[in-house]
């Protein structure tokens, strides 16, 4: 029960957490293309410049998380299924392993598809494309930069690792300092 209230809570979360990076995503490729384009731009002006059709943006990233993530989640159903239903032995551990296989591919498979989407959204803002042509359109748009793509994403990745051990650092030094006891200091950090 505590697991089924854990997974709809988590997946309620990251539902929630499509709202703020979608309309952001596309508030900072407004911003972006109209600073490109020798115009000024504010924050409030480029989320202003989106409002129409913040709804697009969302469904977009919707879609590219679903169509990525079925086929790995589909995958991972079908080995819990397969345990299940199979008999202990080495006839299972056979299964088992080539079940484990085909996720990690089909979750290759996914991150792949989501580096051919990483332009869905500019694509839908700058050509006021729906959904299902913005993902066309940037499976042409990152046609041979697909490994680009992943390493400006590694590159992000760091720099938010780097963030993110530099603010948790001192706390776990102000919390090993106080032996784990919370403390006004550690509160306030």
């Amino acid at each position: 029960a505590y697991a089924r209230i854990s997974i709809g809570v988590g997946g309620s979360i990251g539902a929630l957490t499509l709202l703020p990076v979608a309309i952001g995503m596309a508030a900072v490729m407004q911003s972006v293309a109209r600073n490109y384009l020798g115009e000024g731009c504010t924050i409030r002006e480029a989320y202003v410049g989106i409002r129409h059709r913040w709804y697009r943006y969302i469904l977009i990233l919707l879609a590219i998380y679903v169509y990525a993530i079925a086929p790995a989640a589909l995958a991972t159903g079908v080995i819990v299924a397969v345990v299940t239903v199979v008999p202990v032995g080495f006839g299972r551990n056979l299964v088992v392993g080539l079940m484990v296989i085909l996720v990690m591919v089909a979750f290759f498979a996914a991150f792949w598809w989501m580096l051919r989407w990483a332009l869905a959204i500019p694509a839908s803002l700058m050509e006021n494309l729906k959904v299902h042509r913005a993902l066309s359109r940037s499976r042409a748009l990152t046609k041979g930069g697909t490994g680009r793509i992943f390493v400006m994403l590694l590159l992000v990745g760091a720099v938010m690792m780097v963030i993110q051990y530099a603010i948790q650092i001192p706390m776990f030094v102000l919390l090993w300092k106080s032996k784990g006891a919370i403390t006004l200091t550690t509160r306030i950090v």
